[in-house]
C-alpha cells in the first residue's frame, strides 16, 4: 500500500510539473500575454516565466530522482 501511494504521489507531481514547465516556456518565448507589451512588461514576464520554469524543473528533478530510487529498491 505504501509503495502504491508513493508511486501515485511521484507520478502526480511529475504530471503537474511538466505542463507548468511547458506553459512557462511558452510564456517566456512570447514575452508577455499582452498583445503589444512594453519592454518593461516583457522583461518582467520573462523573469517570472524563468522562475516558474526553474521551480517546475527542480520539482521534476526531485520527483524523478525519487521515482528512480523507488524503482531501484529491491
Amino acid at each position: 500500500m505504501r509503495r502504491a501511494l508513493t508511486l501515485f504521489v511521484l507520478l502526480g507531481g511529475i504530471g503537474v510539473s511538466l505542463p507548468v514547465a511547458i506553459v512557462a516556456m511558452i510564456y517566456f518565448a512570447h514575452g508577455s500575454l499582452e498583445l503589444d507589451p512594453t519592454e518593461e512588461q516583457e522583461g518582467k514576464a520573462r523573469l517570472a516565466a524563468g522562475m516558474i520554469f526553474a521551480g517546475a524543473a527542480l520539482a521534476l528533478f526531485v520527483l524523478g530522482g525519487g521515482l528512480l530510487r523507488w524503482l531501484k529498491k529491491p
